[in-house]
């Protein structure tokens, strides 16, 4: 009953073996992680740059279509945004959205003229405010979880 070196080399093998093979596998799955994240933060960047755009309508010279296309633009990066990271991050996307519809409820009311150009700009003002406050909530979440990724825009 000795020590077989023979066996003692085949066993190292497996081991080592076993050990690169795990190190494979973790490695492709951070892999993962790191893609995934990529393509999140790709599309919460392409969907700041619509909602920061929003800041920048100038009702008064450009009147409401111009608001109009803004909020179309918001819409079209939203899916892809959403789709990319509503898992990740449910409350803030359900906030945003929530905004989204009051802010595009009082542009129809003020487009419909249910209300003076006065209240209707101090609708629209507190609207885009409360859509800029949620999306501030969205991105500061998302920054500090997906670690690189500036939602600055």
């Amino acid at each position: 009953m000795g020590f077989n070196v023979s066996n003692s080399t085949s066993m190292r093998t497996r081991i080592v073996g076993g050990v690169a093979a795990v190190v494979m596998v973790a490695s492709l799955v951070a892999c993962g992680d790191t893609d995934e994240q990529a393509s999140t933060c790709d599309a919460l960047q392409d969907l700041s740059a619509e909602v920061s755009g929003l800041a920048n309508v100038d009702l008064v010279g450009e009147g409401t279509s111009a608001l109009n296309e803004q909020v179309d633009a918001i819409e079209a990066s939203w899916n892809t945004a959403k789709d990319a990271a509503d898992n990740q991050f449910a409350s803030q996307f359900a906030a945003l959205q929530s905004s989204l519809t009051a802010l595009g409820s009082t542009v129809e009311s003020f487009v419909n003229g249910d209300q003076g150009i006065s209240d209707s700009v101090t609708a629209l003002s507190a609207e885009v405010t409360a859509v800029s406050d949620a999306w501030s909530e969205l991105a500061t979440t998302a920054e500090a979880e997906l670690g690189d990724c500036d939602l600055n825009a």
